[in-house]
């Protein structure tokens, strides 16, 4: 069977942030004055990387979806990262991961904001602690003047959430997996992942139809290793990476219900009461809605669109076969407007088609299969063309052909013994 997912406990970088010495040297063999000669240089390196902060890019999925509701409370959030080698790029001095996921409730007194990278160490505050290692470093790819995100947590809270080396190792892995049948990123070329899981399950309300707020926040703990916090301390300052949102409810989630609850009135239009209020209304009650349309030669114009919802029954049309999506295109000339709605619908069909793999390999392979047979029945068809019809089959055309040629050829050579063949002796 196929394996379509790997495992591996790490992916390490090939070289991580920090200052190299790389000595150079140069031994060419030529004696001079009994003595070989040898030149040596050395050469000062930075390998350079973001400590402070986190591109959003890099974060592929996260699980509870972010602004989500619903039964979580026997799942442990996790995050899904597009580069396999990212929370090592973090990683501690032992080789473990220095990333780890905090889930915290509203009410637990963890406060987040942002600061200039320069003041995260600098700036004292009575009752947080902070590691000196937070100051900048030649190897930070930031600078002072840069905008970062931190967490203060409460000390208890902390020590509840902080993890040893050994525990992140186990709540760290990397997946490898295909992305052929699958509708992801596409600028995700890679089918490396690593993943974050934290090591603390949401909290469950407790009577039906309350839900309790959670907030998750991937932080560095690569600045705390081996520092013992004082014990008079209340908060601890942590670099905040990332950070999203949900919560938690007691009944799992009603698809009906979160229906009923869209309100209907977000897109409607205001109909200007000097025009046709009655023709417009008729319209916009179907589900249309005026856009911004740019025709192909450059010139623009306003046409209708509607989406795939509506609300209203509708008889479905037979498959049309249409090379381009203008074909699509529905003039209404009580109007004067087009209705765009099925050519953006056929355009949306072809750009997510084309951008799915194996749907491509698919179809090339499909027309390369028949274009050897499309271009013989190509040239059965022309040559059928030129062959007056006499039978009821090809091979039958081409016998009365062969036999009506002979004819003429052998009529055409002037032989006296010969020539009196005619085409019922063959």
């Amino acid at each position: 069977m196929e394996v379509s997912m790997r495992f591996a406990d790490e992916d390490l970088p090939e070289i991580k942030s920090g200052l190299y010495e790389l000595e150079i040297g140069l031994n060419t063999g030529i004696r001079e004055d009994g003595t070989e000669k040898q030149s040596k240089e050395t050469i000062h390196l930075v390998a350079a990387a973001k400590r402070f902060s986190m591109d959003p890019g890099e974060v592929y999925s996260v699980y509870p979806a972010a602004g989500s509701e619903g039964e979580f409370s026997n799942c442990l959030p996790h995050i899904v990262f597009s580069r396999g080698t990212l929370p090592w790029e973090f990683g501690c001095r032992d080789g473990s991961p220095g990333l780890a996921v905090f889930l915290c409730t509203e009410d637990e007194g963890v406060k987040k904001r942002a600061m200039k990278t320069a003041e995260v160490c600098c700036q004292k505050e009575q009752g947080i602690f902070v590691s000196e290692h937070l100051r900048l470093q030649n190897s930070d790819a930031e600078t002072g003047d840069e905008t970062c995100e931190i967490v203060d947590i409460p000390l208890k809270l902390f020590r509840r959430l902080c993890t040893d080396p050994e525990e992140r190792k186990l709540l760290t892995h990397v997946r490898q997996v295909k992305l052929d049948d699958k509708v992801t990123d596409p600028l995700v070329k890679n089918g490396t992942f690593s993943c974050l899981v934290s090591n603390r399950y949401p909290k469950e309300p407790e009577e039906k139809g309350e839900k309790t707020a959670h907030k998750v926040y991937v932080v560095s703990l690569k600045e705390y290793e081996g520092i013992t916090i004082p014990e008079n301390a209340e908060f601890v300052r942590l670099i905040c990476l990332y950070t999203w949102e949900f919560a938690v409810t007691k009944e799992p989630c009603d698809f009906r219900a979160a229906l009923k609850r869209i309100s209907p009135g977000v897109l409607k239009r205001a109909v200007n009461p000097e025009g046709k209020p009655g023709e417009l209304l008729d319209i916009l009650s179907r589900g249309y809605c005026p856009v911004n349309h740019d025709v192909r030669d450059g010139s623009k114009t306003v046409s209708w669109y509607r989406g795939p919802w509506i609300p209203y029954g509708e008889k479905q049309m037979k498959p049309r076969y249409r090379i381009f999506s203008d074909e699509f295109y529905f003039y209404d000339p009580d109007c004067g407007m087009m209705d765009v709605s099925y050519a953006c619908a056929w355009q949306l069909g072809r750009m997510v088609s084309m951008n799915h793999l194996t749907v491509c390999r698919e179809l090339v392979s499909w027309r390369l299969d028949h274009c050897s047979e499309a271009a013989k029945n190509f040239q059965q068809s022309q040559l059928l063309d030129r062959i007056p019809a006499e039978g009821k089959d090809v091979g039958e055309q081409l016998i009365n052909a062969c036999v009506r040629a002979a004819g003429q050829l052998v009529a055409g050579k002037g032989d006296e013994d010969d020539g009196a063949m005619d085409s019922g002796e063959l």
